[in-house]
């Protein structure tokens, strides 16, 4: 998986959802300035990806300041992902502003994990913190993959932006 693919869908879904929203929130908002605070795994014991790590360093970058990204994941045995589904729902200040699903290897297609996906998934990235805005924005991404004509969880991210 790779997450600056991830950051850069989440900044373009708020944009676009901001925009929707009205004058007042555009304002005072601006999406390219969101700063990666925190990912949790929030999937669970029987997603296809198993032993899933996200190491982000420093842990709380500042703005201004580089930061790394390495996730790491794994799979299950016999798995290969061509299709599924990514979702994507996001809340500022509590208020909903994203809520929409897409197709996954679409999604990943430009990043350095592009479909079809199997075995050891290793993305190894480093990216900018820009200058941003005060508040908090929560999003969670879950991404499934149609299995034998069944949709099953690989993995589920909440990631925490500070603005």
């Amino acid at each position: 998986m790779d997450l600056s693919v991830v950051e850069n869908k989440f900044r373009s879904l708020v944009k676009e959802s901001m925009a929707k929203q009205g004058r007042s929130l555009r304002a005072s908002f601006d999406a390219e300035k969101m700063r990666l605070g925190a990912v949790k795994n929030c999937g669970k014991s029987d997603d296809l990806a198993q032993d899933l790590t996200i190491t982000l360093s420093p842990e709380n970058p500042k703005a201004g300041d580089t930061y790394h990204t390495i996730t790491d994941y794994t799979l299950a045995d016999g798995v290969v992902v061509t299709s599924g589904k990514a979702y994507y729902k996001a809340t500022l200040s509590g208020f909903p502003i994203v809520n929409q699903a897409d197709d996954l290897c679409e999604d990943l297609k430009d990043g350095s994990t592009p479909c079809p996906l199997s075995g050891h998934i290793h993305s190894d990235d480093s990216s900018d913190m820009p200058d941003g805005v005060h508040g908090a924005l929560s999003s969670t991404m879950r991404w499934t993959a149609n299995i034998d004509g069944t949709e099953k969880e690989i993995l589920c991210l909440q990631l925490q932006f500070s603005l």
